[in-house]
């Protein structure tokens, strides 16, 4: 077969951005490989869903066969060493061994050293030594921001040449016209954010995305009279016991409000109804929430950590990701209704230059059919 995608990550009830990301593409890359090419999804449980509509020529192949951890290394591998395809993508995992000699990996960054607290002692290893593999035996290797490029040319002494970048994009959903009135009151509604305007963070709740210096921050704000409230999108991760210390220690518990996970249809509302969305992340590869919130044509402001600027451009207040101060005040300043509708215009612009359509043909322009097809 010319080209297999291991599809495992995206077939999972509860998506966030890595899942989402490997969906997108897939469902991207439908519409747009050459309907003569033979496509097969590998994956460790049937596809569900969306993912399941396949086009002619195109499969799914479920491995179920033990063990259920290291799914890549051991069930694709054995898999590689019997059924050969041409070509390999490896959006979200590790590439297997036996891999084929046209196989692209795509890494999203290295948190595992950035953050190693992050992560167990064995996760810092196997990511490392995903990545050296990768380096060594990969076809191509793809980065979702030129940041993410960056850091594995300095660190892991890449070669330029040998990195193409692909920037991400956003769901559709996060479409402000798309999203009628009488949607978002229901929203409201359901998660009891009836009445006082909000500001919104969504994310993991843990200590990469500095959720604990958030409410610090909206304490400061709410001292100096503001009337807002803050709404916490998103599961815990590492380090949620410095954000649960601080929301238990914050005299303004009854205006912070968690909803843990909530479905991409209720998430694209509660974007569009909010004051403006606030991501002070410690570390980002790229930050899909920051143009969900443009789409929804929501007000952001945001970290300089990581690729965000290269996300933003010049449509965010962007600041320091420990600046206490600075974000208070433009907390303050972006209510501001003549600045909160210039920064709605320019989200809305600049959320236009990303589309996961984008996304998937520079993805399929760096794979073996992509290259023979020309495309």
């Amino acid at each position: 077969m010319p080209l297999a995608i291991d599809v495992s990550r995206a077939n999972r009830g509860q998506r966030t951005g890595v899942e989402w990301f490997v969906f997108f593409v897939t469902d991207g890359l439908k519409k747009i490989v050459p309907p003569e090419t033979e496509v097969v999804l590998y994956s460790e449980t049937p596809l569900a869903g969306d993912l399941s509509k396949l086009p002619p020529r195109w499969r799914s192949r479920v491995l179920r066969w033990p063990p259920k951890k290291f799914w890549t290394v051991c069930r694709l591998s054995w898999e590689m060493l019997w059924h050969k395809p041409e070509a390999l993508l490896i959006p979200a995992h590790v590439p297997p061994f036996f891999a084929p000699p046209r196989t692209i990996m795509v890494i999203h960054d290295i948190g595992h050293l950035r953050f190693p607290a992050a992560y167990s002692w064995f996760e810092r290893w196997y990511a490392d030594w995903t990545i050296k593999r990768a380096k060594k035996n990969a076809w191509q290797i793809i980065a979702i921001s030129e940041f993410t490029k960056k850091e594995l040319m300095e660190v892991y002494g890449f070669y330029a040449e040998k990195i193409a970048v692909v920037p991400l994009a956003a769901d559709q959903k996060f479409n402000r016209p798309k999203i009628l009135l009488e949607k978002i009151a229901a929203v409201k509604k359901r998660y009891g954010l009836d009445g006082a305007p909000y500001f919104l963070y969504v994310g993991r709740l843990e200590k990469k995305k500095n959720t604990a210096f958030l409410i610090r921050a909206f304490d400061e704000f709410k001292k100096m009279g503001g009337a807002l409230r803050l709404v916490l999108v998103g599961k815990p991760g590492f380090g949620y016991e410095e954000t649960v210390v601080a929301i238990d220690a914050s005299p303004n518990q009854k205006d912070i409000i968690e909803l843990g996970y909530v479905q991409a249809d209720d998430l694209a509302a509660l974007y569009a109804a909010a004051a403006a969305f606030l991501f002070p992340s410690l570390y980002e590869g790229f930050g899909i929430p920051v143009l969900e919130a443009f789409g929804s044509g929501t007000p952001v402001i945001a970290s300089t950590s990581g690729a965000i600027p290269e996300v933003t451009g010049n449509a965010a207040i962007l600041l320091p990701p420990d600046d206490l101060l600075a974000w208070v005040g433009a907390m303050q300043k972006i209510l501001d209704p003549s600045l909160a509708t210039a920064l709605r215009e320019k989200g809305r612009e600049r959320a236009a230059a990303f589309s996961w359509e984008k996304t998937a043909r520079g993805i399929l322009a760096e794979t073996y059919v992509g290259r023979i097809h020309n495309l």
